[in-house]
């Protein structure tokens, strides 16, 4: 679920939630509880995709600054990876640092994805292989090979993905 945690059966015991605007809630360990509910949250969407999170604004010094939860969490590192993919579940389990690099090999595809997988487009002038399949690596993006169908490029993506990007590897 991207729009909102849930509180999943057998997996409420040790976690709570905290309201943000437009009826939504974030999940936390009970630790967590009631540090963060001193703060008032909101709901953040992101650009690229419909992915949504949980900030604050902190005053620092007369000046106001966004706090993400799941930063606040962690300790301030520079960038937090969501291992599910759901940035409103914000349970230590659910969170660990990352790069920049392996958080981006852990998104889904962009909301703009026209064949349904991440890493597989459609090639207008190839005829009887028209799905390329490409990964991102190292800061370069490296063609998979052409295919016959989106399926079939989504296979070899999944491949590279999973050698490639080890842990953080979503498709």
């Amino acid at each position: 679920m991207r729009d909102g945690a849930s509180s999943a059966p057998g997996r409420a015991l040790n976690m709570k939630q905290i309201p943000l605007t437009q009826g939504k809630f974030a999940l936390v360990d009970d630790e967590d509880y009631n540090y963060l509910m001193q703060f008032t949250w909101f709901l953040q969407k992101t650009h690229t995709s419909d992915l949504f999170y949980a900030g604050t604004n902190i005053n620092i010094r007369g000046i106001s600054e966004r706090v993400m939860m799941h930063t606040m969490i962690m300790g301030f590192p520079p960038i937090v990876d969501h291992l599910n993919g759901n940035g409103l579940d914000n349970t230590r389990k659910n969170l660990r640092p990352a790069t920049a690099q392996f958080n981006s090999y852990n998104r889904g595809a962009n909301k703009n994805n026209t064949s349904g997988f991440k890493g597989v487009h459609f090639c207008k002038g190839a005829v009887d292989k028209p799905w390329q399949a490409r990964i991102g690596f190292r800061g370069a993006r490296h063609s998979l090979g052409y295919y016959a169908t989106a399926e079939e490029a989504h296979e070899a993506y999944k491949a590279a993905a999973n050698k490639l990007h080890g842990e953080f590897a979503k498709w």
